[in-house]
C-alpha cells in the first residue's frame, strides 16, 4: 500500500512516518505541506492514501483527485514525553527549542497546558542556534523533539549534551483510535489487492 504522509513541520512529519514504518505491506512517502502546496501534482493517484492530520485534511482533499484517500488522524503527545512535563515542581524554569516555529509553538502550548506554576519562556529554533548557550542559561528543563540530533547543528547538540538540567524529548503519536482506523484501511487495501 503507497501511503503519502503530509505534515507541515519536519518533527511530526518524522515522528507519524515513524509510526507507520512498523506496519507490514506499506511503502511511506513523507512530505512536508509546503511542498506539497508548491506542486500539489506530487500527490497523484498512485497514493492509495494520504495520511495527514485534521488541520491540514481539508486543504489536502481540494488538491487531491479523490477525496476518500485523505485519512485524517489525531497526534497527541506520547505518555513518556508528557509525564516529565507535569513532574515540573512548581517555579522551575522551563525553555524550548525546535527546529522549525511551528514545531516549537506545538511545545509552548503544551508547556502552558501541562506545566503549571513554571516559568515558561519563549521557545527558540536552529534559527536562533548560535545563542543556545545563553538560552540555557537558568533553565531547569528544556523540552526538545525526539531524536533532536538530526534536527540541531552539532553545536546545539554539544550544549545540550552539556546541559545539567532535564533535557525532555517530546514525541507526538497518533492516537490508538487513529492507528487503529488507519491499520484497519490498510488491512483492507491491502486484502483487495490480493484478489
Amino acid at each position: 500500500v503507497k501511503i503519502a504522509v503530509v505534515e507541515c513541520n519536519p518533527e511530526n512529519l518524522s515522528q507519524m512516518s515513524e509510526q507507520l514504518r512498523h506496519i507490514p505491506g506499506v511503502d511511506l512517502y513523507p512530505y512536508l505541506l509546503e511542498s506539497v502546496q508548491q506542486y500539489p501534482y506530487k500527490l497523484n493517484e498512485e497514493f492509495d492514501l494520504i495520511v495527514t492530520t485534521a488541520i491540514h485534511a481539508d486543504y489536502l482533499e481540494s488538491v487531491v483527485p479523490l477525496k476518500k484517500k485523505v485519512v485524517r488522524v489525531a497526534l497527541s503527545l506520547s505518555a513518556g514525553s508528557l509525564a516529565p512535563i507535569i513532574k515540573l515542581r512548581p517555579g522551575k524554569n522551563l525553555g524550548i527549542i525546535g527546529n522549525c516555529s511551528r514545531f516549537a509553538n506545538l511545545l509552548y502550548r503544551t508547556g502552558q497546558t501541562y506545566a503549571e506554576d513554571i516559568m515558561l519562556h519563549p521557545p527558540i529554533t536552529t534559527e536562533s542556534g548560535d545563542k543556545i548557550h545563553e538560552y540555557l542559561q537558568g533553565k531547569d528543563a528544556v523540552l526538545v523533539p525526539v531524536s533532536y540530533e538530526k534536527y540541531f547543528t552539532d553545536q546545539m547538540v554539544a550544549a545540550l549534551q552539556k546541559f545539567h538540567g532535564t533535557l525532555i524529548e517530546c514525541n507526538y503519536e497518533m492516537d490508538a483510535g487513529s492507528l487503529l482506523y488507519l491499520e484497519t484501511k490498510i488491512k483492507r487495501l491491502l486484502d483487495e489487492k490480493k484478489i
